[in-house]
């Protein structure tokens, strides 16, 4: 797991142009604190786990800018994007809804859109690609890709191992190839990769031909 605190989220707003900023997987809200920090015109958070939703919202609930959705990541992006006029940045971190706060399994979840929802997410966020110049930046790399060699990152397979479930693999779960996706979803959009804690993957706008 992932924080967007890795991130310069002040320099980023000023060189991307973002107005707005949007959260899948809210988890206690350290994400959307952190973002709060910042110029934002909008705030929007994604939790679709009820006690997280509720508390989240109780916690933000003296910012104007801060709206927090209790639904899957997919319901809550449809919902969403229509109000975003503006550059935004999105932060997807929603995999495995619960399974980290240790309430649930890695594999409890048999919808792979809500467990792993992923590729839901980018092909909602990738029909803005021709009105907005938006970033996103995506948390646990490590599932989708190989972790290269020499790179301070532990393999989610052995990870997973590591915490007394070796039956718990990224083949098992993950259903579609990310590069191939990317590919698809985002032609000539730059892409970098910061191989730190479980790996984050940074999408950016097409460079001005």
């Amino acid at each position: 797991m992932g924080n967007i605190s890795r991130f310069d989220l002040r320099n980023l707003l000023i060189q991307a142009g973002l107005r707005h900023f949007v959260e899948t997987g809210t988890y206690e809200g350290d994400g959307v604190a952190f973002a709060s920090q910042h110029s934002f015109e909008k705030i929007f958070s994604v939790e679709i786990f009820d006690e997280m939703a509720t508390a989240a919202a109780q916690r933000f609930a003296h910012d104007s800018r801060v709206s927090i959705l209790n639904t899957t990541s997919a319901a809550g992006l449809e919902k969403i994007l229509p109000e975003l006029t503006g550059n935004t940045l999105f932060w997807l971190d929603a995999h495995f809804p619960m399974a980290d706060a240790g309430l649930k399994g890695y594999e409890d979840e048999k919808d792979p859109d809500i467990n792993i929802p992923l590729l839901k997410e980018l092909e909602l966020i990738a029909g803005r690609r021709s009105q907005y110049r938006d970033v996103i930046i995506m948390d646990d790399l490590r599932l989708f890709e190989d972790v290269p060699p020499g790179e301070p990152v532990v393999g989610v397979n052995e990870h997973w191992a590591s915490i007394g479930q070796p039956h718990v693999t990224k083949e098992k779960l993950v259903h579609f190839n990310l590069a191939d996706e990317l590919e698809r979803l985002f032609p000539n959009h730059p892409q970098s990769r910061l191989w730190i804690d479980a790996g984050f993957l940074i999408i950016e706008p097409p460079v001005p031909s």
